[in-house]
């Protein structure tokens, strides 16, 4: 409990100090998700979004993350996003550390709804070229359904798996299962 607090007070300061432009909370039994991101615009990027997040889960372990994405919206219903998304972590349960660089990005396909819906499909991948010390690769999928419910907040369900290979440890998941939450904009 004191990790959670600590890590809200903590996205607090930093929602301020980087002019957010959302910020986004992930749950569910086991593993926790802060996001905080903020549009290019700020630094002359047109159509990029930047952002930083941390992750913990039962096992204690902390996974910290950084992402730069570059967003095309094709139609009001279809963006796309492709960017990079850097990892750095403590895998506590195995005394590991974890780095990696990984490419990968997002699509949203809007769906016809009185409430603005959208299902979104999200995909990293650092292989081991990317990969640092004891890390040989790490991936991470995630999908989910998304509601607008006001144009400051959105509610969400969906599914995200995220395993790092660890050198001579092998396939080591951080999580592996559904989950919901809510990001505010500012």
């Amino acid at each position: 409990m004191r990790k959670l607090v600590s890590i809200l007070i903590l996205s607090a300061f930093a929602v301020p100090a980087v002019h957010a432009a959302s910020l986004e909370l992930t749950l569910n039994d086991d593993v926790a998700q802060f996001l905080v991101t903020s549009t290019g615009n700020r630094w002359g990027m047109d159509n990029t979004q930047v952002g930083g997040g941390i992750l913990f889960n039962e096992n204690d372990d902390l996974l910290g993350t950084v992402r730069l994405l570059s967003t095309n919206r094709v139609s009001p219903s279809l963006r796309f996003a492709v960017g990079v998304q850097g990892y750095l972590g403590d895998l506590d349960r195995i005394n590991e550390t974890a780095s990696a660089i990984a490419v990968g990005g997002n699509v949203g396909i809007g769906l016809a709804a009185q409430i603005p819906v959208s299902l979104v499909l999200e995909g990293w991948v650092a292989p081991s070229i990317l990969s640092f010390g004891d890390t040989e690769k790490t991936k991470e999928w995630s999908a989910r359904i998304e509601a607008a419910i006001s144009r400051q907040a959105a509610v969400f369900f969906g599914y995200r798996k995220l395993e790092i290979e660890v050198e001579n440890r092998g396939d080591y998941e951080l999580d592996d299962s559904a989950n919901f939450g809510v990001r505010l904009t500012f």
